[in-house]
């Protein structure tokens, strides 16, 4: 493999968000740096608009082993997203089987950050599964990701609704949530610098700063600049999940013009990131990842810095980045 390839890549639940992010960035600024990259979907149909000469969207049936086959053959590097759905642990089990039995090169998989809790049975599911490949592929890195800022896409249509950004979480309680894209940088650098530097090890990566919810609803009315000032909710875990599961399907469908008078392009593409979600198993593991927040985990690390050589964008930074989203024009 020459130093300026870095051969096949897959990514694995290309079709959900996480996956289907990775997926979007990659090929829109790495795309080069790989000879072929393979996106693994049960719903196909979600990325029909991520081909390109060098990307293959394979479908493949998470309850049977030999589906990922034709997926990982040749594969140099897979980035390894979990399907968030129900059946986790045994889909990933089949797909980790798949990748042995493929001989694969090397493997990265983004878990969560609170994958070490006890009590959790949705978070607990990302330790089996680290447990699982550690035991399996000797080539790989565990990436324990905290809090994915842009997840807080989800509550954009309530700021709009209610003009409060709702979380189930105490004022008080502090985490360090991180942008998908420095974790998606991150990946793309361990690739970049060889599995020998990597192999084995287990990253925590967070953002650059520690926020509560009142700090994130300050930061997003300053970068909406809104006349109405956005407050924080903290909202109770039932209420959560109720709204949750009433916007399935419905982020990033809206047509709202900018003030430029186009469409904004980040609707288009929530649209299709977002597309059937969240699922059932993504409410459950983040409500739960509340939970863990709550009891005081999730502190700040310097993983992400050590990898990029830079700090994570903050806060700020995504929703300045983001701000059409959560303001009715």
């Amino acid at each position: 493999m020459s130093t300026s390839n870095s051969g096949n890549l897959v990514i694995t639940a290309a079709d959900y968000y996480l996956g289907h992010h990775t997926a979007a960035y990659l090929i829109e600024h790495h795309c080069n740096r790989f000879e072929k990259i393979v996106l693994t979907a049960t719903h196909p149909d979600r990325l029909e608009h991520c081909k390109k000469e060098n990307v293959k969207v394979i479908k493949i049936n998470p309850n049977d082993s030999s589906s990922y086959e034709e997926a990982f053959e040749g594969a140099h590097w897979i980035l390894f997203y979990p399907e968030p759905e129900a059946g986790r642990v045994q889909a990933a089990n089949r797909a980790i089987d798949a990748m042995k039995k493929a001989d694969v090169g090397c493997v990265i998989m983004v878990s969560c950050d609170s994958a070490n809790s006890t009590k959790h049975r949705y978070l607990a599911e990302f330790r089996e599964i680290e447990e699982k490949l550690c035991s399996t592929i000797n080539d790989q890195v565990i990436i324990r990701a905290s809090v994915i800022q842009n997840l807080f896409h989800l509550h954009a249509p309530y700021v709009k609704k209610h003009h409060e950004f709702p979380l189930v979480l105490s004022e008080h309680v502090e985490f360090a949530p991180v942008e998908l894209d420095d974790v998606i940088d991150a990946t793309h650098v361990i690739i970049k610098e060889g599995i020998e530097k990597h192999r084995a090890n287990k990253y925590h990566f967070t953002g650059p700063e520690m926020v509560t919810g009142p700090k994130i609803a300050h930061e997003l009315t300053q970068a909406t600049n809104s006349q109405t000032k956005i407050t924080y909710k903290q909202v109770s875990k039932s209420d959560m999940e109720k709204y949750l599961k009433s916007i399935v399907g419905h982020i990033g469908h809206e047509s709202e013009e900018d003030t430029t008078g186009g469409h904004h392009r980040h609707h288009d593409r929530l649209k299709y990131e977002f597309k059937g979600q969240p699922t059932d198993h993504q409410i459950h593991t983040c409500l739960e990842e509340m939970e863990w927040l709550e009891e005081g985990h999730g502190k700040k690390t310097n993983d992400l810095k050590m990898i990029l050589g830079r700090n994570g964008h903050s806060l700020e930074h995504f929703f300045g980045d983001h701000k059409n989203e959560f303001v009715s024009r």
